[in-house]
């Protein structure tokens, strides 16, 4: 009878607020483990696609400095190229990209913009008048952003005046007479992360630019009445 009784009463109190602590802790350790999955989610998300934007933006700018172009100031002592370069700024010319404006040719500049985490990798254009024999002012409102919280951006250019000889990669091009024959751009974000390293050659060919002899030996373009560095 005594034993059947006790059946009868069911659980104790006691017996009740055990089984609810440990119902919450079950509950808060399922909790933290769904928050800690999402967030690994999540991060594993921005990852991809932040390495997808990186690999869009340097397939999109391997394309455009490929098409970039050797045109000389014609009007200059020694008509020398449109084209400056040091270790974080690029000025070019090349044909407009068909995603950002109309068609023709465009002065371009590539250098990193701002401060601290508002640091962008950009990519700036400027109308060409053909007289102009320094690039123009570059404003933001033709500004294209090919990567955000930017921390470092290094361009270096191949230099190899002589076929015959190895070259080697210098920090700024002064050589007014021809293209670089191989353009570094590396990228480091501001947490530390870095880009795959970028190099592209130049595919037009020097002998476009130039309105006179191309001499293949010296790599220089003869111009008649012209004196030639």
């Amino acid at each position: 009878m005594n034993r059947n009784a006790a059946r009868a009463r069911g659980f104790t109190l006691v017996e009740v607020v055990i089984a609810f602590a440990l119902l919450a802790m079950l509950s808060a350790m399922m909790f933290v483990s769904f928050r800690h999955a999402s967030r690994a989610t999540e991060v594993g998300t921005k990852r991809n696609e932040m390495h997808e934007d990186m690999r869009r933006s340097q397939d999109f700018l391997r394309q455009h400095l490929e098409e970039m172009l050797p045109l000389r100031h014609q009007k200059e002592l020694g008509q020398p190229l449109r084209f400056k370069g040091d270790g974080q700024r690029m000025v070019y010319v090349a044909p407009v990209i068909s995603r950002i404006a109309e068609g023709g040719l465009m002065w371009w500049e590539l250098s990193a913009k701002g401060e601290g985490e508002k640091r962008v990798l950009a990519l700036r254009r400027a109308p060409m008048t053909g007289e102009e024999s320094e690039p123009p002012a570059f404003e933001e409102k033709d500004q294209s952003v090919l990567g955000e919280r930017v921390g470092e951006v290094t361009i270096d250019y191949f230099d190899q005046p002589d076929p015959q000889i190895s070259g080697n990669w210098v920090s700024s091009w002064t050589d007014d007479q021809r293209l670089p024959d191989l353009v570094r751009v590396r990228v480091k974000t501001v947490e530390g992360r870095e880009w795959p390293e970028l190099v592209v050659r130049p595919q037009i060919a020097p002998s476009v630019g130039c309105p006179g002899r191309w001499n293949t030996q010296q790599r220089r373009c003869v111009i008649p009445n012209v004196v030639n560095r």
